[in-house]
């Protein structure tokens, strides 16, 4: 295969099944694990992630958000922020009760692993729009005059579901950032940063991964996969099949924006 990832298939099992062990021990009894004592050497370095819980019913077609917490700059190493953003992900997010450990059985997990942030230079708003690919950059925005950190966010996969072009990317962004809509246009008044992401999906007592290359650009593909299929790409598969029930199958229906924890990135928050 001639698309080269930053991390391996079993690598990306082992994140993902973390995950999902960070959140059911800590329903569980309040523990936190510990990083695994065999965990590949790759995930030992800081990097940014985020863990997102979407939850399926076998009376409803589409995946629902259920949690979504992050942190977006390479703090901690990316085992260590695994863990702490799977449990954030269940028990933090304000705009959702919290999970339950009953809950689990419905809940399909998702780790997109970060590149660092990177700002984007630029002298007019078309520069900042000839900087930006759909389906490849996930964005940050912020005030420059701001306290370091807040601002808004979305990760790559968000304008491909949603089908939005660039505009409309920062256009939302902005929203997101609790700006006025046109406030990404004024370079002088803020800064952009863009990073990218591998995401890995898992759908219940994961046995195999699957590696699907390509981007999808706006396009809604379907990929079947048997119950407990893990699958992985630059974006996110929006169609998968769990015991006979097709999930995710709208773009635009997985969530509705990602959530990060304020204490972790010095004030940056929804």
């Amino acid at each position: 295969m001639s698309k080269k990832f930053a991390y391996s298939d079993e690598e990306g099992k082992f994140l993902v099944k973390l995950a999902r062990k960070s959140l059911t021990s800590y329903l569980k009894d309040g523990t936190t694990v510990s990083v695994p004592s065999d965990a590949p050497e790759s995930l030992k370095k800081k990097s940014g992630v985020f863990v997102t819980l979407n939850i399926y019913s076998d009376k409803k077609e589409n995946l629902d958000l259920r949690g979504c917490i992050g942190r977006p700059y390479p703090r901690q190493s990316l085992l260590t922020a695994t863990i702490d953003s799977a449990i954030d992900s269940g028990i933090n997010d304000y705009r959702f009760p919290n999970v339950r450990l009953k809950d689990l059985d419905n809940i399909v997990f998702e780790v997109t692993a970060l590149t660092p942030p990177v700002e984007i230079t630029a002298k007019t708003p078309e520069d900042r729009l000839n900087n930006i690919e759909i389906g490849i950059d996930g964005l940050i925005l912020e005030r420059n005059n701001a306290p370091p950190g807040y601002g808004g966010l979305f990760l790559p996969q968000v304008p491909v579901e949603w089908h939005w072009n660039k505009e409309e990317y920062l256009t939302h962004l902005c929203g997101k950032a609790r700006m006025s809509s046109d406030m990404w246009r004024k370079v002088d008044q803020t800064n952009l940063y863009k990073f990218q992401g591998e995401i890995f999906h898992i759908a219940i007592s994961a046995r195999d991964l699957h590696r699907i290359g390509g981007h999808l650009h706006g396009c809604i593909r379907c990929h079947k996969f048997g119950h407990g299929a893990v699958f992985r790409d630059k974006l996110p598969i929006l169609s998968i099949q769990v015991s006979g029930g097709l999930i995710g199958q709208k773009a635009g229906s997985l969530r509705t924006g990602h959530h990060i924890r304020q204490h972790e990135l010095n004030g940056l928050k929804r």
